[in-house]
C-alpha cells in the first residue's frame, strides 16, 4: 500500500477511493484580521488571531466510494478600516461536516479611545484576549481536540498575560505593540500589534505566517494558506489606517491505498 496526500489551497472536494475507511486530515482555520486605528495620534489596533490548526483521524465510512467530501479553507478575515473598527474573524476550514479548524478571531480597533486594541483570540480551544496597556499580539490558534498524529505538529500555545490571545506577547513598555503567538510548524500564527510611539522597532512581529504590526502604516496581511493574522494597525500622528488582513487556510488529507 502506498501513503498518499491531497493538498488544499482552495475549496475543493475528496473522492473516497475502494478499500479507504479513514483518512488523517490537517486543517488551518483562516486568520483574523488585525484592529485598524482612527485619525486620532496615539492609537493602537490589535494582531488578529491565527486560525485553528488540528490534525485527526476521520472516518469516511459514511461516504459512498466515488463520492465526493466537500473541503472549505476559511477565508483570511479583513482587517479592520481607518476609523478604528476591529478585524473580522477568519472563517472556519472544513472537511464535510466530519471535522472543522475555526478561524481566528478579530484583533480589537483602537476606535478613538485612548485605550489600545487587544489581540484576537486564537482559532482553537485554547485561544482568549484581554485588553491590556498596548496593541497586543495576535494568539495562536489553539489545538483541536484529539492529540496530533505526526510527530511534526505540536499544538498551539494558550495566553497567559494580558493584552493578547493565546501565546501573544504584551510590548516591553506602554506604546509598544505585541507579538504575535507562535503556530504550528509555519501555520495559525498570530498577527503583530500596532505601534503606538516610537519607530519599527517598537511594533509587534507576527509569527507562522501572521503579518507585522505596523506604526504610522497599515498592518501588514497575514501569509496566504497559513492561517495566520493580520498585523494591527498604528500611529503616532493623526492619521488613520487599515488592519492587515488575516491569511487564508489550508488542508492536507492523507490514506493508504
Amino acid at each position: 500500500m502506498a501513503l498518499k496526500r491531497q493538498v488544499f489551497t482552495a475549496s475543493g472536494n475528496w473522492t473516497r477511493p475502494s478499500g479507504v475507511d479513514n483518512v488523517v486530515v490537517f486543517l488551518v482555520g483562516g486568520g483574523g484580521g488585525g484592529g485598524g486605528v482612527p485619525a486620532t495620534a496615539n492609537r493602537s489596533g490589535g494582531g488578529g488571531g491565527g486560525g485553528g490548526v488540528i490534525e485527526r483521524v476521520v472516518d469516511v465510512t459514511g461516504t459512498p466510494v466515488g463520492n465526493t467530501i466537500a473541503v472549505t479553507i476559511g477565508a483570511g478575515g479583513a482587517g479592520g478600516d481607518t476609523t478604528g473598527t476591529a478585524g473580522l474573524s477568519g472563517g472556519n476550514t472544513t472537511f464535510g461536516a466530519l471535522a472543522t479548524a475555526y478561524g481566528g478571531g478579530g484583533g480589537a480597533g483602537a476606535s478613538g479611545s485612548e485605550v489600545p486594541g487587544s489581540g484576537g483570540c486564537g482559532g482553537g480551544e485554547a485561544g482568549f484576549s484581554t485588553i491590556g496597556t498596548s496593541g497586543g499580539g495576535g494568539g495562536a490558534g489553539g489545538p483541536g481536540e484529539g492529540a496530533p498524529l505526526r510527530l511534526d505538529r505540536k499544538a498551539g500555545a494558550s495566553g497567559t498575560q494580558g493584552g493578547q490571545g493565546g501565546g501573544g506577547s504584551t510590548g516591553g513598555h506602554d506604546g509598544q505593540g505585541g507579538n504575535g503567538g507562535p503556530g504550528v510548524n509555519g501555520f495559525g500564527g498570530g498577527g503583530g500589534g500596532g505601534a503606538s510611539t516610537g519607530g519599527v522597532a517598537d511594533t509587534g512581529r507576527g509569527s507562522s505566517g501572521g503579518g507585522n504590526g505596523a506604526v504610522d502604516a497599515a498592518g501588514s496581511n497575514g501569509t496566504a494558506n497559513t492561517g495566520g493574522g493580520g498585523g494591527g494597525a498604528g500611529n503616532t500622528t493623526a492619521t488613520g489606517y487599515a488592519g492587515g488582513n488575516g491569511g487564508s487556510g489550508y488542508a492536507e488529507v492523507w490514506w493508504a491505498e
